[in-house]
């Protein structure tokens, strides 16, 4: 495979660069991730560095998905650990490591804004607030001092600064004021150090906390800098215009002294100041790499020249602010596409005729055969989508509106909120109504209308109304078999309430076999059907998240802690993914389009104060003297307004209409955005006069139209396989359909097994971690000061520190009970000892790694996985070594020894290494299992793997019922299928 084939000459300049500072300037849609990808796999294949030994960062999950996607299609063979990530999960993963060499808990929990605004509201008198204290609500600006907290940490500012220029600033006012705005400043700072401290406290930290501890982890400590230095040979920045200070200044700490570190951004698509992006680092790069080379791709291969070339006019007018200016790069982007684009401004006298407009030309466009997902709707903000669903509904036009929030409103999560609301309150009569229309409890409307007119006359709560259902007048006897049926299950449910977690309630309710809600929700294969299960989905992690910090995960906890989210504003977040679904037009915000593209794009409500929309100031702004960003000069909000313009014009492919009314409601005329003008379009006018878009021409093509049938969804396939998928599909393809392509939640009440095995790995990892750490550390001193080598029995930490770690490691979820907790404990603690001592007596493995990732390539599948523990063997190859906490089977298969088989691949692919022995380490009886695979065992298991990987890819999604699987199915429950 030839990497550079293909590439234009600049992006292959940027591909093949030797090594110090490059800065690639890459505008929309010129292959930036394919520069990306390609310069990683040259890396890699030319270069030999080791896969990791390269550390990318990207701004999203989604991002650092695609890159590493694409990276693993360009290695031919297998790898170890690719470093490509988010810049938290980045930091995360090495404070997870080196917590304890600054003082943190290593087990630490992450809090989102929301988590953290309930830590703060429930501490509030921990605040000694006096300037922000408000006259009503106590807690109202909690919010804003929140946001706050995370400027400064965004700049790298310490509570011990920010109290420190509180003290020494000097304010050009009067004597008065500059007491007044000191005694501000400092209760600012010593919030900060409450809300710090409040966290500690918790053993929890916010996202900021994640990129200031690590900066202040690289700074403090020399000797982890060194270590990630040392590894990290060449360093990747994507989006580099989005990143901000803090993200800067690690990067540049960790690609010192060599420098090998290559950005790629464009400045023109600068548009998250509001979460702490600093563009000056982009137009700065060059000052603090004077060397740097600087590679400018141009080549668009995604829009027509007549869409760039009013994007180009439209971002001109942020000169000189711009690196085109300030590097003296031209930045004019051109089209491989060529000619024939459309371009139009569209006047309509309201809201509704744009709305038409909008709906008409997509009407047009799916007439001439253009695919609905082809086309985007752009707004400026979620609410402005209003104006258009209704339309495309009425002329009966798929949709997806890809709102990020608003989880709390779907109808799964309503449902089963009702029902715990239900489950705490009896009496709770909208709770109730809602789970009784319900569609799978089966009441009609009259029947419904029945009852709730009862308990209105009677004065009765609803609940009351359906225990007295039989002395309701005319009520049916069909009807009162189902009011008793979900009278049962609530009343057996708010028993299981009483001790269970919030979790196992929730899948009690979700997996009743009276009522079948979820079964319902999964037996077809349907648009309105998936979006149910994402949902459902992304809340589950909500519920887990919930767990994960409660003292007490109750039914009662968990309503009161979603009362106080909704206090708080919190509508819920949720995965969007706008290439997965059905064949709809995408309604999205700009901000959610960025990388992106469609053939044809409505960018709407182009007037002022909407978009441009007004400049809102920080609530509680960071003082200039606190904020090491260098601002541009001239009005910051409106070029990055204009950025975000540009954003928009640059996702459409052959077609571009930017839309405005004069009337958006109210009294006011509207006037035009001045990105019209700045952009050149030319306008086209509706003919319809204002105020008579309801004409009755206008009403025909309204007209509803009846919707048509859910189309059936594609699947999100896997790139990448693990051992534990392809046994799922060999055991039932449905099975694996609902684990792993639905990914429907399972109940893990009494499945303390599974925590007693985590708490078991981590437990060892912990160990022989520091055990290999430790013979490094004698190895340096070895090189450096002489001696003999390390003796490995030195280096293995004491029994104790073992004991230690299962301690701080122990995981306590998921069992039925405390007794059953405390045994499971006790037994670990001397599987422990056991393996402690049988290795003392037998000798110690030198262990090389632990948790050891890996990719292998079979044929055109990538299988992924970890090796508990990978030992050095006197003879030069290795023991690959898996640890069983469960019972020993009396005979092992073939099959059982698959996983196995694959790390021996991987261990000739991706490690360099040879498998000499095969290792089942078994703690009920402390005995290893031992074996090697054969040339036949791994020919066979490759040509299965492959064979599984194209049935999945053409969903091949079969049930294969067996009584004995069935039995023990974790979805047995709602399989329609089940034996």
């Amino acid at each position: 495979m030839d990497l550079l084939a293909e590439l234009n000459p600049e992006q292959r300049a940027a591909v093949i660069h030797p090594g110090g500072p490059q800065l690639i300037v890459a505008g929309a849609g010129t292959g930036k991730t394919t520069v990306i990808t390609k310069r990683i796999a040259w890396l890699v294949l030319e270069q030999h560095v080791p896969t990791d030994g390269i550390l990318a960062l990207t701004f999203t999950e989604k991002a650092a998905t695609e890159l590493e996607e694409r990276v693993d299609r360009l290695l031919p063979y297998g790898y170890v650990d690719l470093w490509i990530s988010t810049f938290h999960q980045f930091c995360d993963r090495i404070l997870k490591q080196h917590a304890l060499d600054i003082g943190l808990p290593h087990d630490y929990r992450l809090v989102d804004p929301t988590a953290a605004w309930l830590l703060m509201r429930s501490n509030f008198n921990a605040f000694d607030l006096e300037y922000y204290r408000p006259r009503g609500n106590p807690t109202k600006f909690l919010h804003a001092l929140h946001q706050h907290f995370s400027r400064c940490k965004d700049e790298a500012v310490t509570p011990e600064e920010y109290l420190r220029y509180a003290r020494e600033a000097t304010l050009d006012t009067d004597r008065t004021a500059e007491q007044m705005e000191r005694s501000r400043l400092t209760e600012l700072a010593n919030a900060y150090h409450t809300y710090q401290q409040m966290l500690l406290n918790h053993h929890a930290l916010d996202f900021g906390d994640l990129l200031a501890y690590t900066l202040q982890l690289l700074r403090e400590r020399p000797q982890v800098l060194a270590r990630w230095r040392a590894q990290f040979r060449h360093i990747l920045v994507d989006e580099f215009q989005d990143t901000n200070w803090a993200q800067y200044e690690i990067v540049k700490l960790l690609a010192a002294p060599t420098n090998n570190l290559t950005v790629v951004g464009d400045d023109d698509q600068s548009i998250y100041a509001f979460r702490g992006a600093a563009m000056s680092n982009i137009l700065h790069f060059k000052e603090d790499y004077p060397g740097a080379a600087e590679t400018a791709i141009t080549t668009n291969y995604r829009s027509r020249q007549e869409i760039l070339d009013a994007a180009y006019t439209l971002i001109r007018h942020n000169d000189p602010n711009r690196l085109e200016v300030t590097l003296r790069l031209n930045k004019r982007l051109t089209g491989a596409a060529g000619a024939g684009g459309t371009v139009e401004a569209f006047h309509a006298p309201d809201a509704a005729a744009e709305a038409q407009f909008v709906a008409d030309r997509i009407a047009v466009l799916r007439a001439d055969g253009v695919e609905l997902s082809e086309i985007a709707i752009l707004v400026r903000a979620n609410s402005q989508a209003d104006q258009f669903l209704p339309v495309l509904e009425q002329r009966g036009i798929p949709y997806l509106h890809l709102a990020s929030r608003g989880l709390y409103r779907t109808a799964p999560v309503l449902d089963i909120l009702a029902y715990l609301q239900l489950l705490d309150d009896y009496h709770e009569s909208p709770s109730l109504y809602r789970v009784l229309n319900i569609p799978v409890f089966g009441f009609t409307y009259d029947e419904l209308l029945r009852l709730t007119s009862a308990a209105s006359r009677r004065s009765i709560s609803l609940y009351d109304a359906c225990h007295t259902a039989a002395d309701i007048e005319g009520m049916a006897p069909e009807t009162l078999t189902k009011i008793t049926t979900v009278l049962a299950r609530i009343a057996a449910h708010t028993e299981l309430a009483r001790h269970a977690p919030v979790r196992e309630v929730i899948l009690a309710f979700l997996n009743d076999e009276h009522h079948g809600y979820l079964r319902d929700m999964t037996e077809e294969e349907n648009a309105e059907d998936h979006d149910r299960v994402r949902f459902l989905n992304a809340f589950w992690k909500r519920v887990e998240r919930f767990e994960e910090g409660a003292d007490e995960p109750t039914v009662k906890q968990f309503i009161a802690t979603m009362r106080l989210e909704r206090e708080a504003g919190e509508e819920g977040a949720i995965p969007m993914d706008p290439a997965a679904g059905p064949d709809a037009v995408r309604v999205l915000t700009i901000h959610a389009s960025k990388g992106l593209e469609f053939r044809f794009v409505f960018v709407v409500n182009m007037v002022q104060q909407r978009f441009p929309a007004m400049s809102r100031a920080e609530p509680i702004p960071l003082s200039d003297a606190l904020t090491r960003v260098i601002m541009p000069e001239g009005d910051t909000h409106l070029q990055e307004e204009r950025r975000l313009c540009y954003v928009a014009a640059t996702r459409a492919k052959e077609g571009l209409w930017l839309t405005y009314a004069d009337e958006y409601g109210g009294t006011r005329t509207r006037k035009p955005s001045r990105f019209l003008e700045e952009a050149g379009v030319r306008e086209i006018v509706t003919t319809t006069p204002p105020g008579q878009s309801g004409s009755a021409s206008a009403a025909l093509r309204r007209r509803p139209v009846a919707r048509p049938h859910p189309s059936v969804v594609a699947h999100a396939l896997p790139t990448k396989l693990s051992y534990t998928q392809v046994q799922d599909y060999l055991t039932c393809p449905w099975m694996y359909h609902y684990r792993h392509i639905l990914k429907i939640p399972v109940p893990m009440h009494g499945k303390g097994a599974i925590s007693f095995g985590k708490s078991i790995h981590r437990a060892l990892q912990a160990f022989f971690g520091a055990a290999i750490e430790r013979r490094s550390a004698q190895q340096a001193s070895l090189f450096g000061g002489g001696g003999q080598a390390p003796n490995n029995a030195s280096c293995i930490p004491s029994r104790e520190e073992l004991i230690a770690w299962y301690d701080e490691h122990w995981i306590g979820e998921w069992y039925l009970d405390a007794r059953e907790r405390d045994q499971a404990r006790a037994r670990g603690r001397e599987f422990l000892k056991k393996f402690y001592a049988r290795h003392e007596r037998e000798g110690w493995p030198e262990a090389s790694a632990v948790e050891q990732q890996f990719t292998i390539k079979l044929g055109d599948v990538s299988v992924g996985g970890s090796i508990d523990r990978v030992d050095r063997l006197p003879g030069g190859g290795v023991a690959l070594v898996d640890y069983k906490t469960g019972q020993r089977p009396a005979r092992l298969e073939r099959d059982q020894k698959r996983q196995l088989f694959v790390y021996q691949i991987a261990a000739r692919q991706a490690l360099n290494a040879t498998p000499e022995v095969l290792v089942y380490y078994y703690f009920d009886d402390e005995a290893p299992e031992q074996f090697i695979g054969t040339d036949q065992d791994l020919a066979e298991l490759t040509e299965t793997i492959i064979a599984t990987n194209e049935s999945i890819h053409a969903e091949r999604f079969d049930a294969t019922p067996d009584p004995r699987v069935c039995a023990r199915c974790e979805y047995r429950d709602i399989c329609p299928f089940r034996k």
